[in-house]
């Protein structure tokens, strides 16, 4: 006879840890090539299971043994937890079990370590119905009797076999800005990377036709969903001009104009977790230039040849300008040469 027999359901809750977090950690479980939340236990996260029955009447379980197994990133094989202080703290002993279904705590979800994944193993304890004065562990031959749990074949784990883990937040890095301007030959596309940005100006209507943000975005979590946004302000007031979602081409475009601003970058992923990047500055030249001095000793028009011109163009500011495009109109006889 089967010493364990399952009519009414019994919730054991296993507390593998002392307490929930207070810090919010999102905590994912993921089986069959889904992934969600864990759910509430208790005052925490974690799941509920069903244990498997003796394939014998010869032996009747005595206690059953839970523990997590941790494999970090970068490991191959399972090994039960060890936490930061060397000892195997997510293990508990239940003897006497009056059921085989537990709802289990996650407990602590902070000793969790980042980029590691975790399973559930069991282990029995049986006596025989013939003799109870003998303890032993089932199939301890093979892998010390350890069993995982949400797998098909417990004594090995699989991509398909149940899994919890931390979820993993996004990074995020600006690494320039596309931006359009103007030259003779038609509209034309600069760019400027993340140190250039602190020294170069961009036209003033660069936000008009919307520059397009050049960025890595990386999810250790390759199954999350991501979503960007973006954050946009005045860095010399330091006032908030414009925000939202960032288009999908990575074009961002306003109609605010400031001299300076600061452009942040936030991503996030369906479970909750937003990273923000760091910060770049982004100058736009507000100035207007005018001509100080043209043909300068130096202005020659040549029949069939160049026109060469030395002129000095200041800004607004009186700052001479050292760099950029010019432009001039042509005329004969006040007529426009195209």
């Amino acid at each position: 006879m089967k010493r364990l027999i399952i009519s009414i359901m019994f919730v054991f809750l296993l507390i593998l840890g002392i307490t929930a977090s207070a810090e919010e950690v999102s905590m994912k479980i993921a089986m069959s090539g889904e992934t969600k939340y864990a759910k509430d236990v208790g005052t925490g996260k974690g799941i509920s299971f069903t244990l498997p029955e003796l394939s014998t009447d010869e032996f009747y379980i005595y206690a059953i043994e839970l523990a997590v197994f941790e494999r970090q990133d970068g490991e191959v094989d399972w090994h039960i937890f060890v936490d930061d202080e060397g000892e195997e703290s997510k293990k508990e002993y239940i003897e006497n079990p009056q059921s085989l279904t537990f709802n289990v705590n996650f407990g602590d979800l902070s000793v969790y370590r980042d980029k590691a994944k975790y399973k559930i193993a069991y282990r029995y304890y049986v006596q025989s119905v013939a003799d109870t004065s003998k303890l032993m562990i089932a199939g301890e031959d093979v892998k010390d009797g350890w069993r995982l749990v949400g797998e098909e074949d417990s004594l090995n784990s699989s991509d398909e076999g149940f899994v919890f883990y931390k979820n993993s937040a996004p990074s995020v890095k600006i690494n320039g800005i596309s931006y359009m301007y103007y030259s003779l030959d038609g509209p034309m596309q600069g760019y400027l990377d993340e140190e250039e940005l602190f020294e170069n100006e961009l036209p003033k209507d660069a936000f008009d036709s919307g520059i397009l943000i050049h960025m890595d975005v990386d999810d250790f979590d390759t199954e999350d969903i991501l979503t960007a946004s973006y954050v946009l302000e005045d860095a010399v007031t330091d006032e908030v001009v414009a925000t939202g979602a960032l288009a999908q081409n990575g074009i961002l475009r306003s109609d605010y104009k400031c001299r300076k601003y600061r452009l942040y970058i936030d991503v996030s992923d369906n479970f909750g977790a937003v990273t923000r990047s760091e910060p770049v500055i982004i100058l736009l030249d507000l100035y207007h230039p005018t001509v100080e001095s043209e043909f300068n000793d130096g202005g020659y028009a040549l029949k069939g040849k160049n026109l060469f011109s030395d002129f000095y163009i200041n800004d607004d500011l009186n700052t001479p300008m050292e760099f950029g495009s010019v432009y001039a109109l042509v005329y004969q006889d006040d007529v426009y040469k195209t």
